[in-house]
């Protein structure tokens, strides 16, 4: 009985943090990607030439994603001590990738982390030729931070669902019910309206701004 109750209080405590972990990483994925949008306007406003104002909103955005990456390897840490409190075979010492891999969770955590790593780098701006149009490498990045980064969006919601707890996960079980990503968003959307008009007018506005972004090309500052 003693076990069980320490078992559970661990599961619970690494849930916890798990979700405290994540929610850091998601702010500073959405600050970045603010940011982003800011030095993509102020670069255009120079007429791509980069200046103190656009550099210093890039080492921002870099500042905010090593934030973001370093949230997102403790959240795989607690990932993993979440299964382990859970009865899963988990072997304690065993390298961070393994483990990862063990659980199930590498590429969760990896593509997280490559999303992050999409990030206009200070001092380096070059020109890409798309369908004969010619567009800043900045402008490039920002249109993919903003369209990649709305996965934490997602994540964030269900993460934080209470249907997504870790005491729900043996009933979901004897019920033959995976709590996986899709099940808990759709059950979320269903039930919440807010969150649906929410999730609307966030994808409506950011696909609208990036449809601005291809719509000005570098060498044709004055048409849109």
């Amino acid at each position: 009985a003693d076990d069980v109750v320490r078992q559970r209080f661990l599961a619970r405590r690494a849930g916890a943090n798990l979700r405290w972990w994540f929610n850091l990483a998601t702010f500073a994925a959405i600050g970045g990607a603010m940011c982003g949008i800011a030095q993509s306007e102020r670069l255009w406003v120079s007429r791509g030439v980069s200046d103190e104002s656009s550099e210093g909103l890039k080492w921002i955005i870099l500042l905010s994603s090593m934030i973001g990456v370093a949230a997102m390897i403790e959240y795989g840490t607690w990932s993993i001590k979440l299964r382990r409190a859970q009865g899963d075979f988990v072997p304690e010492g065993e390298r961070y990738y393994l483990s990862l891999l063990r659980c199930e969770l590498y590429g969760e955590v990896a593509s997280f982390i490559f999303i992050l790593c999409l990030i206009p780098l200070p001092s380096i701006n070059f020109a890409i030729n798309v369908w004969d149009a010619t567009y800043s490498s900045d402008a490039c990045a920002v249109l993919l931070m903003l369209l990649l980064r709305l996965a934490f969006i997602a994540k964030f919601l269900v993460i934080n669902n209470p249907l997504y707890s870790p005491r729900n996960q043996p009933y979901a079980r004897g019920c033959n019910v995976a709590l996986s990503w899709r099940f808990v968003l759709v059950v979320r959307l269903r039930e919440s309206l807010p969150h649906v008009v929410g999730i609307w007018m966030l994808l409506a506005c950011t696909m609208a701004y990036c449809i601005t972004l291809a719509e000005r090309p570098q060498d044709g500052w004055q048409t849109l």
